[in-house]
């Protein structure tokens, strides 16, 4: 079983990879796309977007603390995760070498004025060996991963 450590270690590489790349993006690795909002209120929106779908916020990490504290500069970085408490029983009796996955994760950042947010795409898990009859989910996983970051991108500031 990989180790909290190493999976930290593994989000923080995702995290600055990601930190890496810009514009709106969707391809077969990764999910992407920017607002321009401040970060309170597109932190606000991406949770409103996950719980559109039906999931549940279940922790936010803030990792832009430990990335100042490594002398990187930068504004805004949390990893916001998420599941459906389901299937997370279903991964955990059914599919350990999906474990390491869930809950499921976006990372959102602020730079400037845009927030992004980002995300690893479900499809992915597919081609880390994961059983055949895990398929479905992983699906699923990416439908609804898909649309929460359409929703997202979907932002408009607040004028007054």
């Amino acid at each position: 079983m990989i180790s909290v450590l190493h999976r930290t270690k593994c989000l923080l590489i995702l995290v600055m990879s990601l930190a890496l790349s810009v514009g709106v993006r969707a391809d077969e690795t990764y999910l992407q796309a920017t607002c321009a909002m401040d970060f309170p209120e597109a932190m606000a929106h991406l949770q409103d977007s996950i719980q559109d779908q039906e999931y549940t916020v279940s922790r936010i990490q803030h990792v832009d603390k430990g990335l100042i504290e490594r002398g990187y500069e930068t504004e805004k970085y949390k990893v916001v995760f998420f599941g459906k408490p389901n299937q997370m029983a279903k991964v955990a009796s059914n599919y350990p070498s999906l474990i390491p996955f869930v809950p499921l994760n976006i990372t959102i950042s602020q730079e400037g004025g845009r927030a992004t947010v980002s995300t690893l795409a479900p499809k992915q898990f597919s081609t880390l060996g994961i059983p055949a009859d895990a398929e479905p989910l992983i699906s699923h996983w990416q439908r609804d991963v898909e649309e929460i970051v359409r929703r997202y991108s979907t932002c408009q500031p607040d004028v007054f």
